[in-house]
Order: structure tokens, then sequence, then C-alpha cells
């Protein structure tokens, strides 16, 4: 959706206007080293803040909070409230145990 998203607001002269930040649990943009690059062009392309470490616990969608555990080293944990607009969450995703 981040870059679906993102290349809209790019042809309607919006997205200069549009703090994007792209918030991701773990410490890769995706999990295929082959797609790494070109997802990361695309990334700077549409000026996204990409957040790593960042674990969405809970949102407050009445004040439109979205809550992170952020964790910078075993020694540096912190909660972290980021207002937003638009928020498009993706659970955890694995391959099932008979195909890992």
């Amino acid at each position: 959706a981040l870059y679906l998203s993102c290349d809209h607001w790019r042809r309607q002269g919006t997205l200069n206007n549009i703090n994007v930040n792209f918030c991701l649990a773990g410490t890769a943009v995706f999990g295929i080293p082959q797609f790494v690059p070109p997802l990361s062009g695309y990334l700077e392309k549409y000026r996204a803040q990409v957040n790593f470490n960042h674990n969405l616990i809970r949102i407050d969608g009445e004040n439109r909070q979205a809550i992170f555990a952020v964790e910078a080293n075993e020694e540096e944990k912190r909660e972290l409230t980021l207002p937003f607009d638009m928020l498009h969450v993706v659970p955890p995703q694995s391959a099932p145990a008979f195909i890992s």
C-alpha cells in the first residue's frame, strides 16, 4: 500500500506535502535480499522515513495514534507514539511449516 499510495500522491503533486513513515518490526525492508535495492530506491524516491525495529503494539483509533515498541538494542527499549491520518497494518507473515 505504501508504494501504490506514494506513487498516486506523487502523480497528483501532493507527495511533497505528506510525511510518510514506514515502520517495520524487523531489520530489513524485505526478506528476500534481491528485492531490497529496488524497494529502497522507491522509498528514497518517495521520501519515506524508514523505521526498523518498530513493533506495533497498540492503535488508539480515536486519537489517531499508533504505539510501537522500539528496540534499538538489548538494553535500549522504549515505546513510541506516532500520529497518523492513514494507517496500513500488515500482520507478521511466514511460510507454513510444511513449506519451510
